[in-house]
């Protein structure tokens, strides 16, 4: 379920950057940011939902 949504978050910027080739720094100042919240936020509700599982490291 996590893959699907992250894949839509990175693509819909990433699809509204290529269609404004001619400028390319606002778009990035603008969506690149977006990206990274989008997929920290998802990240963030699928760890505390329980849908991913939270890294332990293995005992020694």
């Amino acid at each position: 379920m996590a893959w699907p949504l992250t894949t839509a978050a990175l693509t819909v910027p990433a699809l509204l950057w290529r269609s404004r080739r001619e400028r390319i720094f606002g778009p990035v100042m603008l969506w690149g940011p977006v990206a990274v919240v989008l997929t920290a936020g998802l990240g963030g509700a699928g760890l505390a939902a329980g849908v991913i599982p939270e890294y332990r490291p293995p005992g020694s």
